[in-house]
């Protein structure tokens, strides 16, 4: 018995959601020692190892104070495409 596709296409999905929620996060600030920062922290430490390849290759989009990170976008397009070969 071994990993099947089901479990493998559940933890895309999960994957997902967690790449997706993580995107979100970033646009309500977290002050240090609250609940929400550890909630945020937590996010940040599952989906950065995904994105800091991205991010050396993808520059922010846009100038000055103005950016937007799209890594998430890139990564959440990357795993639809993995879950649709593999599932």
């Amino acid at each position: 018995m071994g990993i099947g596709p089901n479990f493998i296409c559940d933890l895309i999905n999960l994957l997902i959601i967690v790449v997706f929620v993580a995107a979100i996060l970033t646009w309500f600030p977290s002050n240090p020692g609250t609940g929400f920062y550890q909630i945020t922290k937590f996010f940040r430490m599952i989906t950065d190892p995904i994105y800091r390849p991205l991010r050396r290759i993808i520059p922010p989009i846009g100038s000055g104070s103005v950016r937007m990170d799209i890594t998430p976008l890139i990564v959440i397009i990357g795993l639809e495409l993995i879950s649709r070969l593999v599932c």
